[in-house]
């Protein structure tokens, strides 16, 4: 039976710096499984709301509490930093033995394997200092999974990434969430779309929608399309869109066209990537259909 217990809870939460209010009495639990993406314009309050509910900040008013602990929440910042004469290796054991609920070093293949899973498999004894940022940034993520945590938050995990790696760890956070529950924050609507289940959107400080992502969207038709174009292979790309669960349609047999929905675009990308050359064209809409949804929240709360 799954673990439904809520694991971090804001209550009524407000955050005030002078006279500035960064978050209005916002409130929303954590817990369960899946991927919630957390999401809002520059400055909604996104990033001091993680900060509140991991206990970096405190709140000016209102609560957080839940099950959760220490060792139970893990936390990727979107520019993570390590001291520079650490291997990942090192990084990975000294992030698994902070707390108190650790009392001995993490197997050397536990160790593999999260650096394996974010893509640093070849770099485990290598010193940071000369990492990229997007390299970086998956060691954050690598270092966040070595904790097993029940919530796992990332703030802005694909920013950094080129379109490869920002595929790859989209299919991460996705696997993720079928386990744990991971808060996705992002400004990419078109990453959250892809791997979100619900979402909590702030704007201004405020909460102006929390709850299943289809609510947000709305339940019509998702009208904005992607066309591959196909050179070669469209039986075996379609199947693989089937199995992968991306709805798919080959609208012109003899053009070689498939079109799918576009929010399983970064999702659909997986395949093509180690086959560009059958690849003839890609076109898309006008935008995905969360950031349709998105700027007319934002719009009516302006006016």
């Amino acid at each position: 039976m799954p673990d439904t217990a809520t694991l971090v809870e804001a209550r009524d939460v407000t955050m005030r710096f002078g006279t500035f209010t960064a978050l209005d009495g916002v409130g929303h639990a954590f817990g369960g499984t899946g991927v919630c993406g957390l999401i809002g314009v520059n400055g909604a309050g996104k990033t001091t709301f993680i900060h509140t509910l991991i206990g970096l900040l405190s709140p000016t008013s209102g609560t957080v509490s839940g099950e959760g602990t220490h060792e139970t929440i893990a936390y990727c910042p979107d520019t993570p930093s390590f001291e520079p004469y650490l291997t990942s290796r090192e990084v990975l054991t000294q992030s698994a033995l902070l707390g108190r609920g650790r009392r001995a070093r993490p197997a050397p293949e536990d160790v593999e394997r999260c650096l394996t899973r974010v893509g640093l498999a070849e770099h485990v004894d290598r010193r940071v200092g000369g990492f990229s940022r997007g390299m970086r940034q998956r060691l954050g993520m690598a270092a966040a999974l070595i904790r097993e945590p029940k919530l796992l938050i990332l703030d802005e995990p694909t920013s950094a990434l080129d379109p490869v790696g920002r595929d790859d760890v989209l299919a991460l956070v996705a696997e993720l969430g079928r386990d744990i529950r991971v808060v996705f924050s992002s400004h990419i609507l078109e990453d959250v779309e892809s791997v979100a289940d619900d979402l909590v959107v702030l704007n201004r400080g405020r909460l102006v929608y929390s709850g299943p992502k289809e609510g947000f969207i709305g339940s019509g038709p998702v009208d904005t399309e992607v066309r591959y174009v196909l050179r070669d292979g469209v039986e075996e790309f379609c199947a693989h869109l089937v199995r992968i669960g991306v709805p798919c349609r080959l609208e012109d047999d003899a053009s070689g066209t498939v079109v799918i929905p576009f929010a399983y675009l970064a999702t659909s990308l997986g395949f093509l990537r180690d086959r560009p050359r059958i690849l003839r064209a890609l076109t898309v809409g006008d935008g995905s259909s969360l950031q349709r949804a998105f700027l007319e929240t934002v719009t009516a709360e302006e006016a």
